[in-house]
């Protein structure tokens, strides 16, 4: 899984404690640090006293399964991983993508992402995502009971 940041900070206050950002987004992600690989920081093109930070996210097995992914995902995207602010400055997810996955969120781009789901209480729906937005539409109700089902895709708008 890759993530980017922009930290608050300059990238001279972030490059000594490389190791200790690890140790937080590992903390903040429920991941092993050597789970967490920093591979980029630089000067945001924009403002250089803010730093854009890469990030990989290694599972132990092959692949995180969806859930995780979507956890992890959720956890950046609502800065629920928790960051010396004194040390970082605040932070901004900028995207969040996992190969293979549908789960990828930019500020970037305009990006919507939809699942459409038969649930095992026989509703037929579909959720949206844009951006901080996430609507649930019930499309009716299926008349026999049948496996729940889930499919998801992302598309850019045209």
């Amino acid at each position: 899984m890759k993530v980017r940041l922009v930290l608050g900070v300059a990238p001279l206050v972030v490059f000594p404690v490389i190791a200790e950002l690890e140790i937080e987004v590992a903390s903040g992600t429920f991941l092993k640090q050597s789970q967490v690989r920093i591979i980029g920081v630089s000067a945001d093109n924009q403002n250089q006293w803010r730093t854009i930070v890469d990030i990989d996210l290694v599972p132990l097995g092959e692949k995180f399964d969806n859930t995780t992914a979507f956890l992890l995902y959720e956890r950046f995207w609502h800065k629920k991983v928790h960051l010396n602010r004194s040390r970082f400055g605040d932070y901004a997810t900028l995207y969040v993508v996992y190969p293979g996955s549908s789960f990828i969120f930019s500020n970037d781009i305009l990006l919507y992402h939809y699942h459409m789901f038969l649930h095992e209480t026989n509703a037929v729906g579909i959720q949206v995502f844009h951006h901080h937005c996430h609507l649930d539409i019930q499309l009716g109700v299926v008349p026999s009971p049948v496996k729940p089902l889930v499919f998801s895709q992302s598309l850019l708008p045209s």
